[in-house]
């Protein structure tokens, strides 16, 4: 697992600045993506006691400049669905709030400063 600090910090390893695409379906798939990211960082947050539309509004903001829209690109769709999401729906409390967040799930949402 990777290490990051801050129980919202854990997210802030969701979100990575690209001009190249690596790996998103094209069309919407980056964006749709990005909506399952945030609703799994979201969730997992919330069933560790945060309120729900707090943390998704506040990781939309600080991952996606508040839109999903304005994410470019997945680093690594493949991993993003297959380990990271999966990874997010039984982390443990206890690692989310020490910030303890599997490495799939690190900078996989691409969008230009």
């Amino acid at each position: 697992m990777t290490r990051v600090a801050g129980f919202i910090g854990c997210a802030l390893a969701l979100a990575g600045c690209s001009s190249w695409d690596t790996g998103s379906a094209p069309g919407n798939g980056a964006e749709l993506a990005c909506l399952d990211t945030i609703e799994a960082f979201a969730r997992a947050a919330e069933r560790c006691g945060a309120e729900y539309k707090t943390s998704y509004d506040d990781l939309l903001m600080r991952h996606a400049n508040g839109d999903c829209k304005n994410v470019g690109t997945i680093r690594n769709e493949p991993a993003l669905r297959k380990t990271c999401l999966p990874f997010m729906k039984t982390q443990s409390c206890k690692d989310l709030h020490d910030g303890l967040i599997d490495p799939s799930c690190a900078t996989q949402l691409q969008r230009e400063l």
